[in-house]
């Protein structure tokens, strides 16, 4: 089943132009291209991670992400240090994330109640099993006409919260530059977008863990938000 325009949330207004043919024609064809039915999907469009706005961004989750409609900035970091480590008290967290006691017990509380985080006997909390990979799979597209170092370098970028990350170029652009050891050194894959809006896989992305947990919580949040404001 193609994935239509409609199906996506877009964060940025977007500028008609032949880029954005590059990134419709990907919106269209990603369930054929990444072939998952395991999980339900969610797609973005120019969405804010940190201080870029990947092109297109595919987010395979576990329904329970569903619970973080009602998200802070702190759960973020609270999740994402606990993601770290083992497990922590209140006190370890509110010294190593510098929070405010009260602040941090407050969002706790509702980390609690969304089954994100558990506690044990010893009050001290750990991230849920689930929440370890409530994105079992994160992957990323920057769109591209010419400027392909540019978007490599943006995919490269990509990398640090996302699972699997591509450029999308023209055919023949992608053609030219498949070879290129940028792609081979970092691990980015390429899809080349014909002019009748075919695509396909020049060179397939290396499996990358996420390493800057803060920013994959903070997708969760955002894909939560929209998930839930969709069904509503």
């Amino acid at each position: 089943m193609a994935t239509s325009l409609a199906q996506v949330s877009f964060f940025r207004p977007r500028i008609d132009g032949p880029e954005l043919r590059i990134e419709d024609a990907v919106v269209s064809k990603l369930t054929d291209i990444f072939e998952r039915t395991d999980w339900p999907l969610w797609v973005g469009g120019s969405v804010p991670i940190g201080a870029g706005f990947p092109d297109i961004v595919s987010v395979w989750y576990d329904p329970q992400v569903v619970t973080l409609g009602d998200f802070h900035t702190a759960d973020g970091h609270i999740l994402a240090y606990l993601r770290s480590v083992r497990r922590a008290t209140l006190a370890t967290i509110a010294t190593r994330l510098q929070f405010p006691t009260q602040q941090l017990e407050d969002r706790i509380r509702q980390l609690e109640a969304s089954a994100a985080v558990d506690r044990s006997t010893r009050n001290a909390f750990a991230i849920a099993t689930a929440w370890r990979e409530i994105l079992p799979e994160v992957v990323t597209v920057e769109a591209k006409v010419s400027d392909w170092q540019a978007a490599l370098q943006q995919a490269i970028r990509n990398r640090i919260f996302a699972h699997r990350s591509f450029v999308a170029l023209p055919d023949n652009v992608a053609e030219r530059v498949m070879s290129g050891r940028g792609f081979a050194l970092h691990g980015v894959g390429i899809l080349a977008v014909s002019d009748d809006g075919k695509v396909s896989v020049h060179r397939p992305a290396r499996q990358n863990r996420p390493s800057v947990w803060n920013y994959y919580f903070h997708l969760a949040a955002l894909a939560a938000t929209d998930i839930n404001s969709r069904s509503s």
